[in-house]
């Protein structure tokens, strides 16, 4: 039955759960709770109860529940490699309301920097930030190792408390420009990563040095609680290998065993008020938890002496009784004696005798030998048009066509990419202008396009002008306009004269009387097409090679894959930014159907031998494993080696008994184009250097070179 364990994620005011087992040598997480809040030890409990209980809902009817718990906590909780007394205590108070027990904490920044390079399969490098209501966790990582943590408290801006917190590390060559966020609800961290992305980091490079602007990324919640699972799976893990190495069969026992040791020594330990230890520090070891670091570096833990030596006992090993031998021996020789008193030298020779005997029995019969004959090979190679059907049952040898079977899979995934388009942003120019008419009464529709100085402007509203009175007296008539674009560049001066759309300029125009302003502009980072096209392609190619080795995962034995009948259709896709939206980053989803034809290989071979049969040499056959082949885009290659039709029987009695050199010069008088000969022998008798007299213990293999 699998073993279920528990992750509990601890932090300033909240507390989130998970439940996962070890699956393949991998986490295996079910089901992560969302986040609940506390204020004290009471709610605290009730908090972690109600994360606990919300896991537990879709555990397996028949599993037990788990006990096991590996702690996530922030690394402010932690000083030089141990929980510090007061949050040590609301562990402790959670584990004794709960009846849970703990078997490790892990420190958050580092779980989560080990789950990223599980991810991405690098060393991470960057900083992870914590962020809680009155403090900053901020740690930095060099290609996956710690560099340092520190805590800042929060003022009222919280990108101020981000550079004092990374100002804290000292002067740097150059600070990792990727940005990690935690804490225990995502949707806090927006505001937070959109004030970082707008900081100019250039004003602060006497404090802190970046070699390009920061990526700021967030850790969903979900992602942590995955992270503390992944690291808590790899620390039990090793604590069972460590036990199976030191000679316990049965592991699971031993291993409760271990844990129920440093259990009653933690609470043993608990009970003394900081006997040995500096005020306000408990160490780690007095919950039964080994102190937190890379999980990756974690040393196996030593089996006790003791409990391996009774785990040997139950194995059932059986003392030898040697005193019951002796007696059984002396009794016989006191019989032979009794019978045989005038003719001591009658009872050595029969001795003598059976020790004979059994060194010949072990001389003949014991030794064994693997010979392997290597041989330069006749070949053959040829293109055959063959087609693979699924209707059909049977091998048609004539036409060339093999029985198949359509095999499918569904295979999704993600990426992201940091953007290379830009766009520009901004606000539009506003103002006034007169329209002077000249001509009939008129009425200007709203959204009229007006062109000054070459740039167009939006009439804001509906305008009336009634008709001119004569050509030196033009009617006249105010109204509001808007640039069409942004920028400064539609800040027209006053006096500037604009053509209406649809209308002649010799019978109405326009001026403005006052500058026209608000108009302003920036470039951001955007989403370009070649962004998305990069991603589809990459992603695309990602999920084809994932499907193919799921596809041969799921063959049954004997089958193979025929490559280039491998097909993946697109099903469903989907963009976090649409082309020319702002953002720093695209991530793209896509699921792709998968589907190839499979054969068995038996009928490759069958087809091969019938399809070349004329071009074998007399004396010369086709071995199975010297069959090979590689599947064109129209036909395929068949690359045969032909090797000497050989009696392996034969060639047995031949070498049994004989030494190496004899061996290799009996095969090359028998064995046409023999390039060596390779002889692994068993012997228990290693100073005699022949192959075992015994033909059947003598093992013979065929190699093309």
């Amino acid at each position: 039955m699998e073993e279920y364990f528990w992750s509990v994620c601890l932090e300033e005011g909240s507390v989130q759960a998970a439940i996962w087992t070890i699956k393949d040598n991998a986490a295996n997480v079910l089901h992560v709770s969302n986040s609940a809040t506390y204020e004290d030890d009471e709610t605290l409990v009730t908090a972690a109860d109600s994360c606990l209980s919300y896991c537990i809902q879709n555990l397996p009817e028949d599993a037990k529940e788990p006990t096991k718990t590996v702690f996530g906590v922030p690394s402010s909780w932690v000083g030089d490699g141990q929980i510090k007394r007061e949050h040590l205590d609301k562990i402790r108070l959670v584990c004794n309301k709960l009846s849970l027990n703990p078997t490790g904490f892990v420190v958050l920044p580092e779980a989560i920097a080990h789950f990223v390079k599980s991810q991405e399969k690098t060393p991470v490098s960057g900083v992870v930030i914590g962020v809680y209501p009155q403090n900053l966790d901020i740690s930095i990582f060099r290609l996956g190792n710690l560099a340092g943590s520190v805590t800042v408290s929060r003022s009222t801006d919280i990108t101020d408390d981000v550079i004092e917190g990374l100002a804290r590390f000292g002067k740097m060559d150059t600070t990792p420009s990727r940005f990690l966020l935690f804490d225990s609800k995502a949707h806090d961290l927006e505001e937070t990563r959109q004030s970082l992305i707008k900081v100019d980091w250039e004003s602060n490079s006497e404090k802190i040095k970046f070699l390009h602007t920061p990526q700021i990324e967030i850790i969903d919640p979900k992602e942590k609680m995955v992270a503390v699972s992944l690291a808590g799976a790899s620390e039990i893990a090793q604590k069972m290998v460590a036990v199976s190495l030191a000679g316990a069969s049965e592991i699971a026992q031993l291993t409760e065993v271990v844990y129920d040791v440093k259990n009653l020594k933690a609470e043993k330990n608990l009970d003394k008020k900081d006997e040995g230890l500096a005020d306000g520090v408990v160490e780690a070891t007095e919950l039964g938890f080994n102190v937190g670091g890379d999980v990756d570096s974690l040393d196996l833990p030593q089996a006790n002496h003791d409990l391996v030596s009774s785990g040997l006992e139950r194995f059932g090993k059986k003392k030898i009784d040697l005193n019951n031998i002796k007696r059984k021996f002396k009794g016989l020789l006191t019989i032979l004696e009794n019978e045989k008193k005038e003719n001591f030298a009658f009872i050595a020779v029969i001795v003598i005798f059976f020790v004979v005997v059994g060194l010949f029995v072990a001389f003949w019969f014991l030794p064994k030998a693997k010979v392997t004959i290597l041989i330069s090979p006749r070949k053959i190679e040829g293109h055959q048009k063959i087609t693979f059907d699924p209707n059909a049952t049977n091998i048609d040898f004539s036409k060339k066509i093999i029985p198949a079977k359509v095999v499918s899979t569904s295979v999704n995934a993600d990426k992201t990419k940091t953007t290379t388009g830009t766009k520009t942003i901004g606000t539009a120019s506003k103002g006034s202008v007169t329209f002077y008419n000249v001509g009939d009464a008129t009425t200007i529709p709203s959204g009229t396009i007006l062109t000054g100085s070459s740039l167009q402007f939006s009439l804001d509203n509906d305008v009336q002008i009634a008709s001119a009175s004569g050509a030196a007296s033009a009617a006249t008539a105010k109204a509001n306009i808007t640039s069409v674009g942004v920028g400064g560049d539609y800040n027209l001066a006053s006096g500037t004269f604009f053509s209406v759309s649809n209308f002649s300029s010799s019978l109405l125009q326009a001026k403005n009387d006052s500058d026209l302003s608000g108009g302003s502009s920036q470039e951001v980072t955007a989403v370009s097409k070649d962004d998305v096209n990069s991603l589809v392609t990459d992603l695309t190619t990602q999920l084809t090679n994932t499907g193919k080795q799921n596809l041969k995962s799921q063959l049954m034995s004997g089958y193979l894959l025929v490559d280039n009948t491998v097909i993946a259709t697109p099903s469903a896709s989907d963009l976090d930014h649409q082309i020319g939206e702002e953002a720093a980053t695209v991530k793209l989803s896509m699921s792709q159907k998968v589907t190839g034809i499979s054969i068995l290989r038996k009928d490759m071979d069958d087809l091969a031998r019938q399809i070349f049969a004329n071009q074998i040499p007399s004396g010369y056959v086709i071995n199975d494993n010297e069959i090979d082949f590689v599947f064109g885009l129209k036909d395929t290659d068949f690359m045969i080696n032909l090797l000497p039709a050989t009696s392996l029987t034969e060639i047995k009695n031949l070498i049994a008994g004989k030494s190496p050199s004899d061996v290799k010069n009996i095969l090359s008088r028998k064995i046409p184009g023999l390039d060596d000969v390779q002889i692994k022998e068993t012997s228990q008798f290693p100073f005699l250097n022949f192959l075992p007299h015994v033909a059947d213990n003598i093992t013979i293999m065929l190699q093309a070179k």
